[in-house]
């Protein structure tokens, strides 16, 4: 495992963007050059190659600037590039898994689904794998508030609302 005084050897870090940058010359010619933009985009996610290993830049940055070498990151605002230390927190896959944006073709809230009844509006939350039915309601507003207030309360920091 490479260690945060390995990568402060090897690399600048821009805190304002989380772009880090080779500090020695990391190949033979034709490689990168000291203060060329590390790594590649690669499936979403900014890659880095430190000898035969590919790292996640967004693991590398979080480890250059706090000394922690996390199994697990979110982005807090839901952009994969954006690896920025302020914009990264560790978390676990369930954590991780509330922060996801999730596409569905509906013009509901999240968490609002219709029902022909007379409240049509039904709010639930699924929480550590098991639905929560929270209630039935005249407006769609009002029972995507009801999914707010309990995204709020089980899922703290993590909860998305959209």
């Amino acid at each position: 495992m490479i260690t945060q005084e390995r990568l402060k050897e090897l690399f600048n870090l821009d805190p304002e963007t989380g772009v880090m940058y080779w500090n020695v010359r990391p190949g033979s010619r034709g490689g990168p050059k000291i203060g060329d933009v590390a790594g590649c985009l690669s499936r979403g996610y900014w890659r880095i190659k430190i000898g035969t290993k590919l790292y996640q830049r967004s693991h590398l940055v979080f480890l250059f600037y706090t000394g922690i070498a996390a199994k697990q990151l979110d982005h807090r605002n839901r952009i994969k590039i954006d690896d920025r230390p302020d914009n990264l927190r560790t978390a676990t896959t369930t954590e991780n898994a509330r922060n996801a944006i999730w596409s569905k073709a509906s013009c509901l809230p999240k968490g609002v689904t219709w029902r022909d009844r007379l409240n049509p509006f039904r709010a639930d939350i699924q929480v550590n794998g098991c639905p929560i039915y929270l209630g039935s309601f005249p407006a769609a507003e009002l029972a995507h508030a009801a999914y707010c207030a309990a995204a709020e309360r089980h899922f703290g920091e993590f909860a998305r609302f959209a």
